[in-house]
Parts: C-alpha cells; sequence; structure tokens
C-alpha cells in the first residue's frame, strides 16, 4: 500500500506541475508555431525559387523565338522564297493595266 507520506508527496508534486502548466503550454505551442512558421515559409521559397527557374527560361525562350522570327521574316529571304521556290518575278508596271468598274 501506498503511504500516505508518499501521497502528500504526489500531491505537492502535482500542485507544482499544475502551477507552471500554462507557461509550459504557451512554450509548446509556441513551438508548435514556430516550426509550422518555419515549414510553410519553407515550402513559399522552395515555390518562388521554382517560379524564378521557370521564368528565366521562358525569358531565354522568348528571346530564341524573336531571333528565329527576324531570321525568318527578313525581306531578303522573302526575297529569295520566292524567286527561287515560287519561281516569281519582279512586276513591269508598264505592263499592268488597272480596269475601274465605275
Amino acid at each position: 500500500m501506498v503511504s500516505r507520506e508518499a501521497i502528500l508527496e504526489l500531491k505537492k508534486d502535482f500542485k507544482i506541475v499544475s502551477k507552471y502548466s500554462k507557461y509550459w503550454l504557451v512554450i509548446l505551442a509556441s513551438v508548435g508555431l514556430t516550426v509550422f512558421y518555419n515549414s510553410m515559409t519553407f515550402g513559399i521559397e522552395k515555390e518562388i525559387i521554382s517560379l524564378t527557374q521557370q521564368k528565366s527560361y521562358l525569358l531565354a525562350e522568348n528571346m530564341q523565338l524573336k531571333k528565329e522570327k527576324a531570321v525568318l521574316s527578313s525581306p531578303d529571304r522573302i526575297h529569295k522564297i520566292a524567286k527561287e521556290k515560287l519561281k516569281m518575278k519582279k512586276v513591269d508596271y508598264r505592263n499592268v493595266y488597272f480596269i475601274n468598274y465605275e
């Protein structure tokens, strides 16, 4: 059987624990919230890095496409294609007649 002194000692210990339990609860809640905040911040930072890398890739791709567009739409290239592949000739406006239906 448990002696009366042991019971009194347990009650005394319980009073001490219950007296400081609010402080421990606040400390544990603070630690928990800090861990949660850090994990959320880490996730957001990871997403920012990913989006920054994606932006850099898209900017580089956009510049490459602009260069390609400039090359493909150059007048010399279009003239060469029209002349060689389509067998087109320059227009002699002296041989062109305009019809006016008024």
